[in-house]
């Protein structure tokens, strides 16, 4: 497409010549070019080339800013390897819920999984595998949560048992089937399957071979519970 030619014609450009004429000509096809892609390889050059904190700001911008989810969505990466701070982490967790489009959110948040692996990471990953509204991105969040415990528990969620996409939806159970695949291929003797997947799904917090959805049911009963009894206390 047009787009990838500008795109590669612009890594060229940055390659070849690394002056204050490319940076321009960078920042301006980084906001005004009408393809994403195109857009996105602006940004990567700039960080690449010129790291500083006037890039930055730019990548930031853009990560909330650009028309595009997957333009959204490319910069978190760059973002979370050129400036690992306190800042660029804030981003990346507010993205992970409130970027509109879902494979921007999941990139978030495998993002944070893989730079910041502490409690705060956990209970956003755990809260996002079930409340995110689609499937691909609390898929996501429950193979990076699932990394954090297991090769097991990364690529179990996954389609293809290999990490990657396609997820599958951690409300929906997993069948016994492709529990044992998952297991074999992460070398799991069968007589410790049952232990592995009891100890996962304690990881996790909810049943994997029943389902977030379960979970999920019990949290909406005492919200209405709760609000029940506010009503009749006052």
């Amino acid at each position: 497409s047009n787009g990838d030619a500008r795109g590669v014609a612009l890594r060229t450009l940055a390659e070849k010549w690394t002056d204050q004429a490319t940076r321009d000509l960078l920042a301006q096809r980084a906001v005004q070019d009408s393809n994403g892609e195109a857009r996105s390889a602006a940004l990567q050059m700039l960080a690449e080339k010129w790291p500083d904190q006037a890039t930055r700001d730019l990548l930031a911008q853009r990560a909330v800013q650009d028309s595009n989810g997957e333009a959204r969505g490319v910069t978190l990466p760059t973002l979370a390897e050129k400036w690992p701070n306190q800042a660029t982490r804030d981003l990346l967790a507010q993205r992970a819920v409130q970027d509109s489009n879902g494979d921007a959110r999941g990139v978030a948040l495998r993002t944070l999984a893989e730079k910041w692996t502490d409690q705060a990471t956990r209970d956003l990953l755990a809260q996002r595998a079930v409340q995110d509204s689609n499937g691909e991105a609390r898929g996501v969040a429950c193979s990076a949560l699932g990394k954090l415990h297991s090769e097991f528990g990364r690529i179990l969620p996954t389609r293809d048992l290999d990490g990657l996409q396609p997820y599958l939806d951690p409300l929906k159970p997993i069948s016994r089937q492709h529990i044992e695949k998952a297991a074999a291929m992460a070398g799991i003797r069968t007589d410790d399957i049952n232990a592995q997947v009891a100890s996962l799904s304690t990881h996790l917090g909810w049943d994997v071979t029943l389902g977030a959805k379960k979970k999920k049911k019990k949290a909406v009963k005492k919200i209405v519970r709760q609000r029940l009894g506010h009503r009749r206390a006052s």
